[in-house]
């Protein structure tokens, strides 16, 4: 895990493309209890969306539902 600045441990930065709000708050609660790292979670519901937040933002991480709308022979 990266430090930063202040010498405090930096969140990893995740996108969550996920249509699914269900299955999107269970991967949030799961990572909010992890003992290891600590996680900035930005979730997009379409891959849409998830292409937009990659436009202004770059995450450490991405975790994308391949079962998503619009999102045939990606």
């Amino acid at each position: 895990m990266e430090v930063g600045s202040t010498g405090a441990e930096r969140a990893v930065r995740l996108l969550l493309v996920e249509d699914s709000r269900t299955d999107a708050a269970l991967v949030e609660s799961l990572l909010a209890h992890s003992p290891v790292a600590r996680f900035e979670v930005t979730v997009a519901g379409t891959l849409a969306d998830g292409l937009a937040t990659l436009a202004s933002r770059t995450p450490d991480v991405i975790l994308l539902a391949l079962t998503l709308p619009h999102s045939e022979r990606l």
